[in-house]
Formats: C-alpha cells, sequence, structure tokens
C-alpha cells in the first residue's frame, strides 16, 4: 500500500526544513538532531514514578562473580505506571528493560523519555531505560555489554522494583533492537537470568553492506532512515570488518537461535530493515520458538518517535501490553 497520509506529512515536514541525512551530518550534528526529535512525540504520560539509579556492575559481570576491581556504572532510568490495585495490595509487575533506538551512536534516555513513558503507563510494566555506551567512543561490544550487564543488575534487585523475576523482557527499537536481539543471545552463552520475552522494533540485525534483502533496495532513500545512513551507522558501530560477522553484532547471522526467548517483532513498510525483522522471526519459528511478527502499513522506521504526529505510534503499546498478556496471565 501507499504511505499513509499521517507518515506523507511528516516526510513533507522533513523536506521542508532541509534535514540533511546523518551520515552528511555528522556523529555530533546527528546526535543533535535525535536530541530534537522529542519533538515529534507528542505529549508526556504521567507514570507515578520515575528513579534515576547508577548500577555498579563489574567487567562482563558474568554470573556469580563478585563485585571487586574493574567495576563500572550504568545509569538506568526507572519508570513505575500509575496503576490502581483491587484485592490483595500490590503485585509484582513485569519488568521491561528498554535499549533506546539511535544507531548505536545516538539517542540517550532523555531523548526516549516519552516513549518510555507511554510503553509503562501503557503496558502496566515497570519499565528501565538503560543509558549503554555509545559508539565510535566506545564501539562493539561496549554497548551490549552495558545492555547484559543492565539485565543481570535488575534481576538482582527485583524486590526492591516490585517486579517478578519471571517475567523480565528486554525491548529496544532500531539499533536497540539489535541490542535487545543480541542480549538474548549472550545471556544464553553466558547462562545469565532467564529472560522472558523480547520484542524487536524495526530491529537492525545485519550490516547494510551487500544486505540481500529487498527492502533496503525498495526503501533506500526517501523514507528517512537511507541504507547509507545504515551504512554509516554500521561503520560507526563496529570496531572491524570482522566484528560484522560476529553474532552479537549481528543477530541474523548467528547460526543457532534455538533456546532463546520468544519473540514479538515488529516492522514498518517503507524501511530498508523490514525484511530483515521479518528474517529474523522466521528463523525463530523454524527452530520452534514463538515468534510473532506484526507488520506496519504505509509508514516508515523509527515511527514510534512520532507518536505527536503519527496515530499509528500510539498503538505500539497496546500491542506489546497484548503480547505480554498472552505470554504472562495464568490460563
Amino acid at each position: 500500500m501507499p504511505l499513509n497520509a499521517e507518515t506523507a506529512a511528516v516526510l513533507a515536514l522533513f523536506a521542508s526544513q532541509a534535514t540533511k541525512p546523518f551520515e552528511e551530518l555528522g556523529v555530533l550534528r546527528s546526535r543533535r538532531m535525535v536530541d530534537l526529535s522529542t519533538s515529534l512525540q507528542g505529549e508526556r504520560v504521567r507514570v507515578a514514578s520515575v528513579d534515576d539509579v547508577l548500577a555498579e556492575v563489574c567487567e562482563g559481570d558474568n554470573v556469580g562473580e563478585s563485585m571487586a576491581a574493574g567495576t563500572r556504572r550504568i545509569p538506568i532510568r526507572l519508570y513505575h505506571p500509575v496503576v490502581t490495585e483491587s484485592g490483595g495490595g500490590p503485585q509484582p509487575r513485569p519488568l521491561i528493560v528498554y535499549f533506546h533506538g539511535g544507531g548505536w551512536a545516538t539517542g540517550n534516555v532523555e531523548v526516549a523519555d516519552r516513549p518510555a513513558r507511554a510503553l509503562c503507563q501503557g503496558a502496566g510494566a515497570v519499565v528501565a531505560s538503560v543509558e549503554y555506551r555509545l559508539a565510535p567512543e566506545a564501539p562493539f561490544p561496549a554497548g551490549l555489554e552495558d545492555c547484559y550487564a543492565a539485565v543481570q543488575w535488575l534481576s538482582r534487585h527485583v524486590e526492591q522494583l516490585g517486579v517478578d523475576p519471571d517475567k523480565i523482557v528486554v525491548f529496544g527499537d532500531s539499533a536497540g533492537g539489535n541490542l535487545a536481539a543480541a542480549t538474548t543471545l549472550l545471556s544464553r552463552e553466558r547462562g545469565g537470568h532467564p529472560i522472558a520475552h523480547q520484542i524487536l522494533l524495526y530491529p537492525a540485525l545485519a550490516p547494510a553492506e551487500r544486505s540481500p534483502y529487498p527492502s533496503y533496495a525498495q526503501n533506500s532513500s526517501g523514507y528517512s532512515l537511507t541504507r547509507a545512513g545504515m551504512k554509516w551507522f554500521w561503520e560507526l558501530y563496529l570496531a572491524s570488518a570482522a566484528d560484522a560477522l560476529n553474532p552479537l553484532a549481528s543477530p541474523l547471522l548467528a547460526q543457532d537461535v534455538s533456546g532463546l526467548p520468544s519473540a514479538t517483532i515488529i516492522t514498518a513498510e517503507f524501511d530498508p530493515l523490514r525484511d530483515e525483522g521479518a528474517a529474523y522471526a522466521q528463523r525463530l519459528r523454524d527452530v520452534g520458538s514463538d515468534a510473532e511478527l506484526v507488520e506496519y502499513a504505509g509508514t516508515i522506521h523509527g515511527f514510534f518517535w512520532m507518536a505527536g504526529h503519527l496515530s499509528q505510534a500510539k498503538t505500539i503499546v497496546g500491542v506489546i501490553a497484548d503480547a505480554l498478556n498472552r505470554r504472562f496471565t495464568s490460563p
């Protein structure tokens, strides 16, 4: 189907502002442009509380490893929903660990504040938004190690957070979707705390260079995110060409995707990354995993952060809430 009217209007707005592509702006100006994207995000949803914490972790944060030399701190912003408890007092809630998008090189918890609030209140879950290290200052695997370590730290503090240890979910959009998928692979590899579900929103799962997927050709330009832009982001993220073949950098290239959490994968029709999201869902299904693919027609990459202009953005939290309810509600 063609672009829907709201998305076409957003692209026309970008064109009227003569917005340059990321690869022409460079790292610092790209970060500034992403910081300004809050103007597209709409209202700030009210939640019960927002708290910033520092997670003290050790390098690698392997299971059972004691806090010793080589510790670092990861900022995490915690959101608790406004709820009306009935009978029996407050019950532990799901925990959604959120890794924001931004090409591994831009974005932060502040830019992702409105989406995180909407996710928290709409899904009725505690949300932990992770301030992972960015490329190119800290290329792969630094950001991934932060994401994995944050999940492990949060899993050790479930009582203080009021969350159910059996309902820990990882969620990421775009590059954050890559980090969420890679975190499940790393958790399987290291024997980390079980992750109950993964939610990947238009994830970047394999390098743009020589991508075989038709969506990279069909949507290579003209729809905000471009193939050239994705190639540039991958070059910033990877420390070496060899890293492109590492499944922890490129989850779609993993030889074995068995034993991973169930998944909800959401794609956008006019997105270069559309087909790799669908391909990953199929790979998970091929090994017997529960992988749901939700395809949004008529819209573009990044639309979750455009709730002030795109009505489709407001429906994502409902899709996520439904997915969690189906998996976590006892028969």
